[in-house]
């Protein structure tokens, strides 16, 4: 994995529409500025209002889609405690913090 790359595995498939997940890889070394952008922009299209993007939970879950080649929708569906574990990674690496190596193991059931 890369340096800014982490994985999360679950622990039973995690089914969103008709495709079923064991893992979803989350290659934020891949993110440009025009992605952050973008998120800030299609956050604020939709939410009226933007604040920093290391703080903002849209913009690190359209980050966190970005990053994991799914679509917003697949990171929206995750379960409470995996999508705040993802979406705190990507803060992290919006804040310079180095992520080599991350492996995040599902605790929850993540039936849709």
């Amino acid at each position: 994995m890369g340096k800014n790359t982490f994985m999360l595995k679950f622990n039973e498939p995690f089914k969103y529409g008709d495709t079923e997940y064991k893992e979803l890889v989350f290659e934020l070394d891949n993110l440009k500025g025009r992605d952050i952008i973008a998120a800030s922009n299609e956050t604020l299209f939709t939410k009226g209002a933007v604040v920093a993007a290391e703080l903002d939970e849209n913009i690190k879950s359209r980050l966190a889609a970005k990053a994991a080649k799914v679509s917003i929708d697949v990171i929206e569906a995750l379960p409470a405690p995996e999508y705040m574990r993802v979406t705190d990674k990507v803060r992290s690496f919006l804040l310079g913090i180095n992520l080599q190596g991350t492996v995040l193991t599902a605790t929850s059931d993540v039936k849709p």
